[in-house]
């Protein structure tokens, strides 16, 4: 009887294991048939249906593959979309696990108010909106975003699992940096810019743009310092300080002037932590002044030439757009508190002050403009409902999960990581903003089974 069920067991990872292993056999064989591009096609049929396969019997793997494509800006490099498909592949797997039993694990009231309210006022934005096409892209990419986080938090069930999804999202930072080095040798992956008659290239790893680049890694720095504090053995410890050496030079080597503030809030946040007693502090103050001996001139060139838009003296083009789409978004909003002009239709509204269509490059006044100010008022409610939790866990006990204190901190750090970058990007929709959501939402699950255990124990 016990042969009978462990081979029954083993039947499911038989068949994803021949289908992982089909489409190599086939790379490998059918040219010399002279099959062509048909094997080719079907190849990657078979490693689709595998991956398939693969999500649905363990979402969690699903889970960890969308969250490392995202922060790592994997899909530059296959030159294919898989986020959508992915997690449309999940959000089917959360269904099948409601309609098995399972309880729906995100029950979080004031999130989901938010997210309820957010949803109404985009729709009735569109009402006062000159391109509602845009409107209905931007609400899209937001229930893409929505839905990522909803089986995020359904499939990450337990404090190990969150630590794994962290160690995660720290591995992509560092794969996108390694990746973008072997990209750029390639010639891909980075972006050439002029300081003077001295041409300088901008690092991006495997993303599109440098500062976008800048703000995924500042917001994988965090989960590096918590895995370097977690390490236990020498090669482990090692491995997880270079990685976070190669998360902070991977900054400096973009060149973003708005990852300025946001490594340096992530700096502080870790120091806060971590650093004890003047020896401590001394040594944090030697590495900053070697840090900023060994920076590339031309960065920190760039930081101080901000000074200069403020006196109108040699300004940059790129900061000037900046502004510009700052003060137009503002003035768009003063005659439309209320509605906005169209949830992400600023691109279309601002034109008539600006060179070139750009969008704000500013979240939450891409937010505030396109929607009004009960919209923001939606938007900082459900990045408030999430962030609450991660820290009131840092301050909590967790009997016998003593390292969930500083987790839930560095989920923190991360977020607020995120949200600054927000200043400077419009990530409203995007990936970037939302993972770490999740992650704290995923800690206000764990808090509340920690309640209900305590309250059972009593």
């Amino acid at each position: 009887m016990t042969g009978a069920l462990s081979q029954t067991s083993l039947r499911p990872r038989a068949v994803l294991l021949a289908l992982a292993v089909l489409p190599i056999v086939l790379l490998v064989f059918a040219p010399q048939a002279g099959w062509g591009r048909l094997v080719v096609l079907a190849a990657a049929g078979c490693a689709a249906v595998a991956a398939g396969c693969a999500v649905l019997v363990r979402p969690i793997l699903g889970v960890y593959a969308i969250v490392f494509y995202v922060f790592a800006g994997a899909g530059q490099l296959l030159h294919l979309p898989l986020a959508a498909p992915l997690v449309a592949l999940l959000f089917v797997a959360a269904l099948l696990d409601l309609v098995r039993g399972a309880d729906a694990r995100l029950r979080d009231d004031p999130f989901w108010w938010g997210v309820g309210l957010f949803i109404a006022l985009g729709i009735q934005s569109m009402l006062v909106a000159h391109r509602i096409d845009i409107s209905l892209l931007r609400l899209a990419a937001y229930l893409k975003a929505l839905v990522l986080v909803f089986v995020t938090v359904q499939f990450v069930r337990s404090a190990e699992q969150l630590r794994t999804l962290t160690r995660v999202v720290f591995a992509a930072g560092v794969a996108t940096i390694l990746l973008g080095v072997v990209s750029h040798a390639l010639g891909r992956g980075t972006e050439v810019v002029t300081a003077g008659p001295i041409g300088m290239i901008r690092f991006s790893g495997l993303h599109r743009d440098p500062n976008e680049a800048a703000a995924y890694l500042c917001a994988a720095l965090p989960f590096g310092i918590l895995a370097l504090r977690d390490a236990r053995r020498a090669w482990l410890r090692l491995a997880c300080a270079l990685g976070v050496v190669l998360l902070v030079v991977g900054v400096f080597a973009t060149f973003s002037r708005a990852a300025v503030f946001t490594l340096a809030l992530v700096a502080a946040g870790a120091m806060a932590r971590e650093v004890r007693g003047r020896r401590g502090w001394l040594a944090v103050l030697v590495l900053l002044a070697v840090g900023v001996l060994l920076g590339p001139r031309y960065y920190f060139e760039r930081v101080f030439a901000l000074g200069d838009v403020v006196s109108n003296v040699n300004r940059d083009w790129s900061v000037l757009m900046r502004m510009r789409a700052l003060e137009t978004a503002w003035e768009l909003f003063t005659q439309h508190p209320l509605t906005g002009v169209g949830m992400g239709n600023f691109i279309v509204r601002g034109d008539y002050n600006l060179w070139i269509r750009i969008v704000v490059h500013n979240s939450y006044m891409e937010v505030l403009v396109g929607m009004g100010i009960f919209g923001l008022a939606a938007f900082l409610t459900m990045l408030g409902a999430a962030l609450r939790h991660p820290a009131a866990g840092a301050r909590e006990r967790w009997p016998g999960r003593e390292w969930m204190r500083p987790l839930c901190y560095y989920v923190v750090v991360s977020m607020g990581s995120a949200m600054a970058s927000a200043l400077f990007l419009s990530t409203s929709y995007r990936y970037l903003l939302w993972i770490p959501v999740a992650a704290a939402l995923i800690v206000g699950g764990l808090r509340r089974e920690a309640r209900g255990a305590h309250a059972i124990s009593r």
